[in-house]
């Protein structure tokens, strides 16, 4: 799968991140803001960082502001999500 050209960062620092939909998991922790969404397919952010990949959702647009123009910053906030296995496609059109 082909990685984004733009450049991209989490916590200030060059990361490896591209645009992908996958289904939403359940997350072992109460108040899981993304409860609703359990079992559907959203748009998402592959972030890798370091030995770590993890996602954050992107339906708004917000997870690619995040690692791009954000630069991965604390102070711009994201929402996290938990994905099924096996179920992150590529984005097309």
């Amino acid at each position: 799968m082909a990685r984004s050209k733009q450049k991209t960062y989490w916590n200030g620092e060059p990361c490896e991140a591209r645009r992908l939909t996958a289904v939403v998991a359940d997350a072992p922790f109460p108040l899981y803001w993304a409860a609703d969404h359990i079992g559907s397919r959203r748009a998402v952010v592959e972030v890798t960082y370091g030995d770590r990949t993890f996602y954050l959702d992107d339906e708004d647009g917000a997870g690619w502001e995040k690692v791009t123009a954000g630069q991965g910053s604390p102070d711009l906030g994201h929402r996290s999500l938990e994905i099924e296995p096996d179920t992150v496609e590529e984005v097309t059109g």
